[in-house]
């Protein structure tokens, strides 16, 4: 009876002996890490991919024992005989991949992808788990499908530290409008048709009076203080018409534990909005001497600007098709036979550029003529691919030549001779102006515009004969007084 293998097997750490590896690794050694929270697995190859030991250790406990095994492994070997294999996933294996940089041992990046993709090459079995891993690791080094990693920049480093607080704040705030939004709804619902709660207008109001019945006791203070927030910005129909539903609200009465609480949530909400501000102010202040940060954020905001320079710097890129499939835009289809798979983007990369490219298209489609007329004729001419993830991956394109310098010009982009554009003036037909960071596409300005008919209509009705005012509702002459 033939003994069961186990290829994959790991021996603790404490268990390995050197000595009995160095013969076999002589012309050269692969350490392919598989990184987690707490359990490392390692496998040790030679310069082929030939696993000559899969070991394991738990880090951080045994983590000095592990660097003492390669910096005495890479004494015996030589320093450029000795090569270090990890995936970029998450941060578990950063700590290790420092001290890695710090003993000089070249790190190489493997990605994920191909990790994922190889299980079934090399065994025949589509199992994956930490001791396959590792040893696929090895032999993805070994075929030469890694690339060299090298350590992160101290500015891209501070600007994306820069970046996540700044998402913090913003997921901050958002929780704090959701639940405002909510408790409006049924405290105060006649509020948003004057106001939008995303408002710094509505959530000072909230912050100062919290309930419609504050409002309506105070009514004078209630307009002083929507003149003094808005800066004269809001119209008096608008200020009257708030202060006016806060009486004759349909809403919930509050109780003073909820006026609190409202107090509380738009208190936070502002207190979070400032921070993104300074937050940004601070990422101007890092970077504000470069050039390619000040291009890009002249173009498309200070956030958008300082998330594409930490997580894709497109000057780390020799092709606008590189920073394309970085960013996730890149297209990908299944198909086979008759069966027509359907069009799609990979979303590979950071999820965070995306969503603010996303957001971006959306103004510059606003925005520009140009991007608008191209978006439109897109979705007509090929609808299984959403017209908005076309806009994207132009821009994406435009961004690799406008970090570099180049005036964002859509006659390069587009081809303007097949499109309906209308004339503009060069002002506008350069796009989006200058602003500090591009906000979610709301619809506060049609709540704003839309009262303002509301109250004009209602204006003209008080100025109308009393007889032609009347209701011509069937039901409402059982509401007249009887005679």
């Amino acid at each position: 009876m033939t003994k069961k293998k186990h290829t994959y097997r790991a021996t603790a750490i404490e268990n390995v002996r050197l000595e009995a590896l160095v013969p076999a690794l002589l012309a050269g050694s692969i350490v392919a890490i598989d990184a987690a929270k707490e359990k490392f697995v390692v496998a040790l190859a030679t310069w082929t991919g030939e696993v000559v030991q899969v070991l394991r250790f738990v880090h951080p406990t045994q983590t000095r024992v592990f660097l003492e095994l390669i910096v005495a492994l890479q004494k015996q070997l030589g320093a450029d005989k000795l090569k270090a294999a990890m995936e970029p996933t998450g941060t578990y294996g950063d700590a290790v991949r420092h001290q890695l940089f710090g003993a000089g041992v070249r790190v190489e990046m493997v990605q994920p992808k191909r990790t994922y993709d190889s299980r079934e090459v090399f065994d025949g079995v589509p199992s994956l788990h930490d001791g396959k891993s590792a040893v696929l690791l090895a032999r993805l080094c070994a075929l030469g499908m890694t690339r060299v990693w090298e350590g992160a920049m101290d500015l891209r480093v501070k600007l994306r530290a820069l970046v996540e607080e700044r998402g913090h704040e913003y997921s901050r705030e958002e929780r704090c409008l959701g639940r405002l939004e909510a408790l409006l709804a049924r405290h105060w619902p006649e509020l948003a048709r004057w106001l939008s709660v995303r408002g710094a207008s509505a959530m000072v109001l909230l912050q100062r009076y919290a309930s419609p019945a504050r409002v309506a006791a105070d009514p004078e203070g209630a307009r002083e203080l929507l003149r003094t927030t808005s800066r004269q910005r809001l119209t008096p129909e608008v200020i009257e018409g708030t202060v006016r539903d806060a009486v004759t609200t349909l809403g919930v009465p509050m109780t003073e534990e909820e006026e609190q609480f409202v107090r509380t949530l738009a208190s936070e909400g502002l207190v979070a909005r400032q921070a993104q501000d300074v937050l940004e102010g601070r990422m101007e202040k890092l970077v504000g001497a470069d050039q390619c940060f000040t291009a890009l954020k002249n173009w498309m905001g200070t956030y958008t600007a300082a998330v594409l320079m930490a997580f894709c710097d497109p000057r780390q890129f020799a092709h606008a098709d590189e920073l394309q499939k970085t960013c996730g835009l890149n297209l990908r289809v299944k198909s086979s036979g008759e069966n027509k798979g359907k069009l799609q983007i990979t979303k590979r990369g950071p999820a965070l550029v995306r969503q603010v490219l996303y957001l971006f298209a959306l103004r510059m489609i606003e925005a520009s003529p140009e991007v608008k007329a191209w978006s439109e004729a897109r979705e007509k001419q090929n609808p299984r691919v959403p017209a908005i993830v076309a806009t994207m991956r132009k821009l994406v394109a435009a961004t690799f030549h406008v970090a570099r310098g180049a005036a964002f010009d859509p006659a390069k982009l587009f081809d303007l001779r097949r499109l309906d554009v209308p004339k503009t003036s060069e002002k506008k037909r350069s796009g989006l102006q200058p602003r500090k960071t591009p906000q979610s596409i709301i619809r506060s300005g049609r709540r704003g515009k839309q009262p303002q008919k509301d109250a004009l209509k209602e204006q003209a009705a008080k100025d109308m004969p009393q007889e032609q005012t009347k209701s011509t509702l069937p039901w409402q002459k059982y509401l007249e007084p009887a005679v």
